[in-house]
């Protein structure tokens, strides 16, 4: 979540941030050391929750970048912000559900 709140701070000031990769922040931390342990039986969720991450700190990169270039094409910025959204909510969701399916 700060990762997120960093980014759209610099998108609005048009500022540059450093958004680490997807490995290196808390989530993608716990993810790799904790979840891929207890999810070890469902490669699939497994790969697409990663997807999922990982196209959010692309995302944020991305709409960094072009929010900082003074006036040009925000609405390209926009919906990288807005596919960053997208993977957040869609990533969680894959995780409860794999989730629910292991603990049954």
């Amino acid at each position: 979540m700060n990762l997120k709140l960093e980014a759209y701070k610099a998108a609005f000031y048009g500022t540059n941030a450093n958004i680490m990769d997807h490995n290196s922040c808390r989530f993608g931390k716990w993810f790799s050391q904790v979840v891929t342990k207890l999810l070890s039986n469902d490669t699939k969720a497994l790969n697409d929750i990663a997807r999922e991450h990982e196209n959010v700190h692309s995302g944020l990169n991305k709409a960094i970048e072009i929010f900082s270039q003074n006036g040009l094409n925000y609405s390209n910025g926009v919906s990288y912000l807005q596919s960053v959204e997208k993977s957040s909510k869609g990533g969680f969701e894959l995780l409860l559900d794999a989730v629910k399916k292991a603990r049954k």
